[in-house]
């Protein structure tokens, strides 16, 4: 079983605190560059969103930014995890406001 960095325990703890439970995040290799895997659990079941947000150390404060706008815009239209990502803010200035691989 492999060890959980630091930087990704916490920054679970950090979603955790600001977006609540059911919201699992983890680092997943596409086209030999690493990306973020969202995995979201609520009362409608389980969704899964592969993105091209860097899943690094120093990305850390952007990936957390990017679920909380995220959240935020599933819960202020009703859209599903897929939706938000598509028509958050993040997404449409995603190469001016993350660090994409």
């Amino acid at each position: 079983m492999a060890t959980t960095l630091d930087w990704v325990k916490s920054l679970r703890a950090y979603i955790c605190g600001d977006c609540g439970k059911g919201w699992n995040l983890k680092g997943r290799e596409v086209g030999g560059k690493m990306g973020m895997q969202t995995d979201r659990n609520d009362e409608n079941g389980r969704s899964t969103l592969l993105t091209n947000i860097g899943w690094r150390k120093d990305n850390k404060s952007n990936i957390l930014n990017a679920i909380v706008e995220i959240k935020d815009f599933m819960y202020q239209n009703g859209a599903s995890l897929k939706e938000a990502y598509k028509n958050s803010l993040i997404n449409q200035n995603i190469h001016q406001l993350l660090k994409v691989n």
